[in-house]
C-alpha cells in the first residue's frame, strides 16, 4: 500500500521554512494545485493541511495567507477560515491591487486631448485674463475641462 503522505510531498516544491511550497503536479482550473485521494480531487493546499493538521470540519476552508499563490502547500502559509473569511480577503485583496496599479495620466492617458505644455499655456492665459469659454474653444475641450485644470482638480502632477 503507497503512503499517501510521501506521494502528496513528492510533488511539492518543499524550500525554507517561511517561503511559499508550490505544488508542481496536475493543477485544476481556477489555477489550485490537485490531488487524487480515494478517488476524489482534493486541492492541494486543503490537502497539505490535512497531512499537517488533521481533519477539518465541513464548515471550514483552508486559506492562504500568501494570497497570491494558489499552489502554495506550506503549512505555515495556511489556515482555517469561513466562506465569509475568504470572501473578504478575497475583497481585500481585489481593493489592494486595484489601488496599487498605476493608472495612465496626462499625456499618457488614452484619452487625453492636451498635452502638458498646453495644459501650462491654458494656465498662464487664465491668469492673464482669458476666460474659460475662450480657452475652451481654442483647445476644443469643454469649459468645465478648463476649470479642472484652473483649479487643480486634473494636470495635478504639473
Amino acid at each position: 500500500m503507497e503512503n499517501i503522505e510521501e506521494r502528496f510531498w513528492s510533488k511539492v516544491d518543499i524550500g525554507e521554512e517561511n517561503a511559499c511550497w508550490d505544488w508542481i503536479a496536475g493543477v485544476d482550473s481556477p489555477g489550485y494545485g490537485a490531488f487524487k485521494f480515494e478517488g476524489k480531487k482534493v486541492n492541494s493546499h486543503r490537502m497539505a493541511w490535512v497531512l499537517t493538521n488533521g481533519e477539518i470540519e465541513d464548515c471550514l476552508w483552508v486559506l492562504h495567507k500568501c494570497k497570491e499563490n494558489r499552489l502554495c502547500c506550506n503549512p505555515n502559509h495556511l489556515y482555517l477560515g469561513t466562506r465569509s473569511d475568504n470572501m473578504k480577503d478575497s475583497l481585500r485583496d481585489e481593493t489592494a491591487s486595484i489601488l496599487t496599479i498605476e493608472k495612465p495620466y496626462g499625456e499618457k492617458a488614452g484619452n487625453s486631448k492636451l498635452k502638458e505644455f498646453q495644459v501650462l499655456e491654458i494656465r498662464d492665459k487664465l491668469e492673464s485674463g482669458k476666460n474659460l469659454e475662450e480657452l475652451a474653444k481654442e483647445y476644443s475641450i469643454d469649459p468645465r475641462n478648463v476649470a479642472s485644470i484652473r483649479d487643480r482638480k486634473t494636470w495635478v502632477h504639473i
